[in-house]
């Protein structure tokens, strides 16, 4: 990647010999051979899910490179990638759908 981009913002990390990310007014972008692909904020926690599964998923990058890049175990890598595999994106950006209840007692009226 070297060769095809001489220049890469300060802060940059390889994640494998054709991804990089770094991070940018509190915005995490990606680069692909040379060229932006993806960016999501800082603190979005699925966004990066999705992103890294979908590079393992295509092949740019290896599960222990991911691992390695992020400081993340094997167990986490593998469960969201079988998620990626079984509910694709809608697994990652489903709306919280919470069918708790309050117990908050309340007298008669």
């Amino acid at each position: 990647m070297q060769l095809q981009l001489p220049i890469f913002p300060i802060g940059t990390k390889f994640i494998s010999s054709c991804v990089a990310v770094y991070e940018q007014d509190s915005l995490v972008q990606y680069i692909v051979n040379g060229l932006p692909v993806y960016a999501h904020g800082k603190d979005d926690l699925q966004a990066l899910r999705f992103f890294f599964s979908n590079l393992i998923k295509h092949g740019l990058c290896t599960k222990a490179e991911v691992r390695k890049a992020f400081c993340i175990t094997d167990d986490y890598v593998d469960r969201v990638y079988r998620l990626f595999k079984v509910e694709v994106e809608a697994g990652f950006f489903k709306p919280e759908n919470r069918h708790g209840y309050c117990y908050k007692l309340i007298g008669d009226n």
